[in-house]
């Protein structure tokens, strides 16, 4: 999954030219520190990326291997909930 995920954030930064509206972020230089880069994602999965064209890298992040106190994730009302989705 992590490489199809690099895949992606790869194939968006590749297809940036130029900013097409307001609500475009653009910068004159990359992110070196880690404070300087742009966090993407959602609550589950996430990264940072930084460095270059010639040099990225991506520090990913997913929600359940965080440390910390045990999360049981799993909901019993999945099945019935799906099976009433699924119609």
């Amino acid at each position: 999954m992590h490489i199809s995920v690099l895949a992606l954030f790869a194939r968006a930064l590749a297809n940036c030219t130029t900013p097409d509206s307001a609500l475009d972020l653009w910068y004159r230089q990359s992110a070196h520190n880690w404070d300087q880069a742009l966090p993407v994602g959602n609550v589950r999965l996430a990264a940072i990326v930084l460095g270059d064209a010639k040099r990225e890298h991506f520090q990913l992040n997913e929600d359940s291997i965080w440390g910390g106190t045990r999360h049981d994730r799993a909901n019993p009302g999945t099945s019935e909930a799906f099976r009433r989705f699924a119609g």
